[in-house]
């Protein structure tokens, strides 16, 4: 049972800008049926005017997702279509989620 925090703790709570998308992992190269789930979760720093990303990442149904990386890309009218750009293009997001993936692999949820 969680004890109810004393009076003097202030929270924040801060909604952030989200999306996913499913990834087979043959994009990868894997000859396997697993599908990955991609969950970006992001918002405007205004310090450095670019939109800060933190994405995670689980098989498909997973009760647990693993961070992979932060990112960031600049301010833009479809921050979305950028950062999912960002990680398309990105050769350190494609090394990640292969150890990622093999990872994944030793303990399926399927």
């Amino acid at each position: 049972m969680m004890m109810q925090l004393p009076d003097f703790c202030e929270t924040t709570i801060r909604r952030p800008s989200y999306f996913s998308f499913l990834l087979p992992v043959t994009a990868f190269g894997f000859e396997d049926d697993m599908v990955m789930e991609v969950s970006v979760e992001y918002f405007l720093s205004e310090e450095t005017a670019q939109y800060r990303a933190n994405v995670w990442a689980r098989q498909n149904k997973a009760l647990t997702k693993g961070f992979i990386l932060p990112l960031a890309v600049p301010v833009c009218d479809d921050p979305e279509s950028a950062i999912f750009e960002a990680l398309n293009t990105d050769e350190g997001f494609d090394a990640i989620m292969r150890d990622f993936i093999c990872a994944a692999a030793k303990n399926r949820c399927d």
